[in-house]
């Protein structure tokens, strides 16, 4: 096999560039002033080559699916986030509720994309939750952390992080790219925004290694755990909205906490959303590799 034929069977496999780009961001710990912005624009171009594909029409039963990503999300997994609360350290407690509070996160929809679940599942139901998370997600907040989240972080998420690259998605499908040009396209923007994921979190783990370790192993269970019962009790559910449905059993907006921490929380609030963030790439990356073509 040619170098450049080796080059081009690493871009086609997302699991492997999500862990190289996590890596790597860990290794170098690069910072610099901008970068979340960089980092969310590398989401937003995640989010539009995973939409290319979605034509909206057809959205009828992904929306009578949407109470039950409702539960799964605001129910099922916060209420694990707060078991590891209670069975973690002091220091994380305002971490784990936190991630209980915020609405799912954006990148199930790209998820779904490489899974094979339904896209329209996940775009109607996450559209959804982030609509009522304006409401739910400061309560939540107020009444557990006696802290005030203004709804403007969620707000901003929905126009750059679903509302525009649904536009721009159509932009690209009219221009009829090849679906191979899409996929390696879709696959740089994972490893791009995992590099930037590793970077800006590495100061994190070596300021309390240990602390660490208990967040990534609380972040482990629970997810484990969250993803199990959410596909048991799904089971009779066709396989491609099942695998839609159950990441959002398991997949809070950990950056959005992990901000949410840093303004408003003691500073260890951030090391659960932070250890959260990095063992999702790492789950995420083990069920792309199970659910191969």
């Amino acid at each position: 096999m040619t170098n450049g034929s080796g080059a081009s069977r690493i871009l086609h496999m997302p699991s492997t560039l999500m862990i190289l780009g996590l890596g790597l961001g860990l290794g170098l710990g690069l910072t610099f002033e901008g970068m979340h912005l960089v980092a969310m624009a590398s989401l937003a171009s995640l989010m539009t080559f995973s939409l290319v594909d979605v034509r909206f029409r057809g959205f009828k039963v992904a929306l009578r699916l949407i109470p039950i990503a409702l539960v799964l999300s605001f129910l099922l997994h916060p209420s694990l986030l707060l078991l590891a609360a209670l069975m973690t350290p002091a220091a994380l407690w305002q971490g784990w509720v936190m991630l209980a509070a915020v609405p799912p996160a954006i990148s199930i929809v790209p998820f779904t994309t490489i899974l094979r679940g339904d896209v329209k599942v996940s775009v109607a139901s996450t559209a959804f939750l982030y609509i009522l998370s304006l409401g739910l997600t400061p309560v939540i907040a107020l009444l557990l952390l006696g802290v005030e989240v203004s709804p403007w972080a969620l707000m901003s998420a929905i126009l750059v992080l679903i509302l525009v690259p649904l536009l721009l998605s159509r932009g690209v499908a009219a221009l009829k790219m090849r679906r191979d040009s899409v996929e390696v396209l879709r696959n740089l923007s994972f490893a791009t925004l995992t590099f930037f994921v590793g970077a800006a979190n590495q100061g994190v783990i070596l300021e309390d290694p240990y602390l660490a370790l208990y967040a990534l192993g609380g972040s482990a269970a629970v997810t484990v755990l969250s993803f199990g019962v959410a596909w048991a009790f799904l089971l009779k559910v066709e396989i491609s909205k099942r695998v839609s449905l159950t990441l959002f059993s398991c997949y809070k907006n950990a950056g959005l906490a992990a901000t949410i921490a840093i303004a408003l929380l003691v500073p260890t609030a951030v090391v659960a959303p932070t250890m959260m963030i990095l063992f999702q790439i790492l789950w995420i990356a083990l069920l792309t590799r199970l659910r191969r073509p």
